[in-house]
């Protein structure tokens, strides 16, 4: 009998420790948080207080207001030993932990107002003296000195000195995004400009590993959108209100439309901050090939990227999808529409969130007051201030729960 336990726990103990970061999954009970697997077995018992997800192995968690690393195993890696701060975002405050999450081997820590890294083991790897610091990514991390930013590599060396009004991550072709005097361009490595800072903007997102989709990239010239090479040449002249990045040899762009700025008013008395975005009005929405020549005529409200064959459009106020030949085969019926993922794809109706499959039928009823695309076979879900997780059936993983 001894045997045969023993053996069930080193089984359990194996299946849990060859466990990805990317095969657990976040939950929350009684109001603490813990993790499950994608089968619904709870792998991390929920005890903290506060979490954020899976990085390279390690969740920075929060235990007893302290702040520190619990392994994909359960395992408190790094003792909570860290604080929080209370920072602002427009007229919100919150309280957010001095370390950040692990990227490259290193996790930013801000100390006495500067920034410098911690190792895995918790060392401090990098002194503390920036004035802001970000994640590593392709082995570089920006830096703040003196209102500039620059680039660290992991021995804490400044290789680019800090000179941009701001900049974005170096991503697998080896270039990063840089501000000069108002203008975006790209930089290398050693911080050698290849693209002059000229865009008004450029399309990019943080977990993009390429800045160029398909070989190219979106930009903004004097109010309008094209496109550029990876050279930095004009590809497509820019000429569109808007325009999104290639997916499938297509991009969606919308023609006739003007991109205005919109001051919101302070809310109430007790507030007086003031912000300004920039809001599309007009024009009508189709695809282009990656000559320029328009293949699927503008015609539609709003359009996104392709995913799985398909595409979302807008129409009045619903929203459906085309195939590549504009072709309308799931009619605007939604209030809201997201990309496909793994042959199913979030949709809204009546404030409620479900999923459709590629013929338009509702597979799991609208019912959620938030949801998450599909990722290796299950979704994120939320209703009121719980959430769980669900199988592409509709059946819950994890019930929701707070």
């Amino acid at each position: 009998m001894k045997s045969l336990l023993f053996f069930i726990c080193c089984l359990v103990a194996t299946g849990t420790a060859n466990l990805g970061e990317d095969d657990l999954l976040e939950i929350k009970r009684n109001g603490k948080y813990g993790w499950i697997d994608r089968s619904g077995h709870v792998v991390i018992e929920p005890r903290y207080e506060e979490a954020h997800v899976f990085s390279e192995g390690l969740a920075l968690v929060k235990l007893g207001g302290k702040w520190g690393y619990v392994s994909t195993s359960g395992n408190m890696t790094i003792t909570p030993r860290f604080d929080s701060k209370t920072k602002h975002f427009l007229d919100i405050e919150y309280e957010s932990p001095i370390v950040g999450d692990f990227s490259e081997g290193l996790a930013y820590i801000e100390t006495e107002g500067k920034f410098g890294y911690i190792d895995t083991t918790g060392k401090v790897a990098i002194d503390p003296k920036f004035d802001k610091a970000d994640e590593f990514s392709n082995g570089l991390a920006s830096v703040e000195v003196g209102g500039k930013w620059g680039f660290i590599d992991k021995s804490g060396v400044m290789v680019i000195k800090p000179q941009f009004e701001s900049c974005g991550y170096f991503k697998e072709d080896g270039r990063a995004l840089v501000e000069l005097s108002g203008k975006w361009g790209f930089v290398d490595k050693t911080g050698k400009i290849v693209i002059e800072p000229q865009f008004d903007d450029v399309l990019s997102f943080k977990d993009d590993v390429l800045h160029f989709k398909e070989g190219l990239a979106a930009v903004s010239i004097g109010g309008k959108w094209g496109f550029i090479d990876t050279n930095g040449s004009i590809a497509i002249k820019a000429q569109f209100g808007k325009a999104y990045s290639f997916s499938d040899v297509l991009a969606p762009v919308n023609i006739g439309g003007k991109m205005t700025l919109t001051i919101t008013e302070p809310k109430n008395i007790f507030t007086t901050s003031v912000f300004g975005f920039y809001d599309l009005k007009g024009g009508k929405w189709g695809f282009i090939d990656k000559t320029g020549k328009i293949v699927i005529e503008p015609q539609f409200d709003d359009a996104r990227s392709f995913s799985e064959e398909l595409a979302v459009v807008k129409i009045g106020d619903k929203y459906g999808y085309i195939d590549k030949t504009g072709k309308i085969v799931i009619k605007p019926q939604f209030d809201d529409a997201w990309f496909f993922s793994e042959g199913l794809a979030k949709v809204n109706l009546d404030r409620k969130w479900g999923y459709i499959d590629k013929t338009g039928k509702i597979v799991i009823k609208p019912r959620f007051d938030k949801a998450d695309s599909f990722s290796k076979g299950v979704a994120k879900v939320e209703l009121g201030d719980m959430f769980g997780w669900i199988d592409k059936t509709g059946r819950y993983v994890w019930e929701p729960s707070q």
